[in-house]
């Protein structure tokens, strides 16, 4: 849980729902690492949930995002592998990075108010150069 001490106050049993999440997230990654592979389980399980981080605050959405976002990269590489006859694997764990990239950058632009394009030179290709002239040197 999120916050052990306010599900003790509501008199949840924390040790039990958090013994029964750990065991059944054991079984489906035990599983699907068998028949998926364990770095597209890794990207499913971390970047696609990360991305959704990106996208909504609260927890809910996050948990809905991620679900579609694992849906919807799943089916795109899965397309993408049959139309261009590239491994699928790779294809998807592909596809969920770029869109993590991709979403991590144009938060960035928004935040920062600038396009897109400014926002990919002056905070990834320049980020050293500008924090060495503020610190004097």
């Amino acid at each position: 849980f999120l916050d052990r001490e306010g599900s003790r106050v509501l008199g949840l049993r924390c040790w039990f729902w958090e013994g029964l999440f750990f065991f059944l997230l054991g079984l489906v990654v035990s599983g699907a690492s068998k028949s998926g592979g364990a770095l597209l389980v890794f990207c499913l399980l971390v970047v696609v949930p990360a991305t959704a981080l990106l996208l909504a605050r609260r927890l809910w959405a996050v948990l809905a995002l991620s679900v579609l976002l694992g849906i919807v990269t799943t089916w795109a590489g899965l397309l993408t592998a049959y139309r261009a006859d590239l491994p699928a694997n790779p294809t998807i764990i592909g596809l969920s990075c770029l869109l993590l990239m991709a979403v991590a950058l144009v938060r960035a632009a928004v935040k920062a108010n600038m396009p897109v394009t400014q926002t990919i030179l002056t905070r990834c290709l320049f980020r050293d150069t500008k924090a060495h002239k503020t610190r004097g040197g």
